[in-house]
């Protein structure tokens, strides 16, 4: 799924933490931006520049193409901000040996790039414009080792229609050097369907009662090496529905996501992986647990007391960016506790919203809605707040 940095998504990522409280999960965690090599430019705190080309300077495939639009890129890009896997639907055009690709270009992913196909290889000539923004103009160029410029080259297998990329794809600011606010280090484009997960979904009439979530958020700051944790809260709705439960809210950043556990014993187990959903469209989060030694990915685990009505954490609970690694965005310690009623028995659609406000992507703020993306705050009779995105 394709990723766009905004303002507010650039916020929340900057507090996703690489590392864990074993030096073998510090390792796996930390394992998405050791592979970043050359050195990126931040749009953000950019000096901005009109761009000067024309759109006419733009790659388009001729009418004598033929376009394909059952391909996807997969990769992982290099920005600022880290680096990120990507998994995205595109086209590519086929015209004669020409070849057309579009989505190369992260920022201005409808933009084509056109290569030529000789001998299982397509090579797409280096300096090819992409087009122009705030950020001035931007060019694709490639290269081997960060310094020194090349074509981009493709490997082809036409009969298993994939492309497998040979070198570096550089997003260039501007026309000459190597100068890249961001890269692509590895790439491949093929054709198919893009899977998505399937979210939680509680069986109708559930009936549910509110618990408070009481939670040890832990943060790790890389620099140091060293660990923190702050009190974290939250309203959770919480159903039975036989050896099931159902929890909505555990995930701040898209509170109406369910995760589901079923009982084992005296426990509730909640697997691993279960999907809460894409914030923003944009990036995806995923239920994440550890095994008991703590060493690798494991599912949630919960005790629960039905006299006390309390569930336990006895492995940690995260947010996390996939569904079988470690890459959490927010880490709840074990011994985090979910307490209920607190309310009594609700319908899930139960709302208690008492006042809204609303906060564009330019984090300004509103009693009524901005035009395009808000964040939708919305404060309950019982002082906590919501936050829901809404669009205008």
């Amino acid at each position: 799924m394709k990723k766009i940095y905004t303002m507010i998504v650039a916020v929340m990522m900057a507090a996703v933490a690489f590392a864990n409280v074993s030096p073998e999960m510090a390792q796996k965690a930390c394992a998405r931006t050791l592979g970043v090599q050359l050195p990126v430019k931040a749009r953000v705190n950019a000096a901005k520049k009109a761009p000067k080309k024309a759109s006419a300077d733009l790659v388009t495939p001729p009418a004598t193409a033929t376009i394909e639009s059952d391909w996807i890129i997969n990769g992982s890009f290099a920005s600022s901000m880290g680096s990120s896997d990507e998994e995205f639907a595109t086209q590519v055009a086929f015209d004669g040996n020409d070849v057309y690709i579009q989505g190369l270009a992260y920022f201005f992913e409808k933009a084509w790039m056109k290569g030529t196909l000789a001998d299982g290889k397509v090579i797409l000539p280096s300096g090819q414009y992409v087009g122009g923004d705030d950020y001035g103009d931007e060019y694709m160029k490639g290269s081997n080792d960060g310094e020194t410029e090349t074509d981009i080259v493709f490997d082809y297998d036409a009969e298993n229609h994939v492309f497998t990329l040979e070198n570096y794809i550089v997003e260039n600011d501007g026309s000459e050097g190597i100068d890249p606010w961001g890269y692509w280090e590895s790439m491949t484009i093929y054709k198919g369907e893009i899977e998505v997960p399937e979210v939680v979904v509680p069986p109708a009439g559930l009936q549910t009662e509110v618990y408070t979530y009481n939670a040890q958020q832990l943060h790790y700051d890389a620099a140091t090496q060293q660990i923190s944790y702050t009190d974290y809260t939250a309203q959770v709705n919480v159903g039975f529905d036989g050896d099931d439960v159902y929890m909505q809210g555990l995930c701040s950043y898209l509170p109406e996501a369910w995760i589901k556990g079923t009982k084992a014993g005296d426990n509730y187990v909640f697997a691993m992986g279960q999907y809460f959903g894409a914030y923003y469209d944009s990036y995806d989060m995923f239920l994440m647990g550890l095994n008991e030694a703590g060493t690798e990915e494991g599912d949630v685990v919960m005790s629960y007391d039905p006299e006390a009505n309390e569930f336990v954490q006895l492995t940690p609970l995260m947010i996390n960016a996939l569904a079988d690694e470690v890459q959490y965005y927010a880490w709840y310690e074990t011994g985090s506790t979910l307490n209920g009623p607190v309310t009594g028995v609700s319908d899930i659609n139960t709302d208690s919203t008492v006042a809204r406000r609303y906060v564009n992507l330019a984090g300004q703020e509103s009693a009524v809605p901005f035009d395009g993306v808000n964040i939708e705050l919305r404060i309950q009779s019982d002082g906590t707040t919501r936050a829901v995105k809404v669009v205008k």
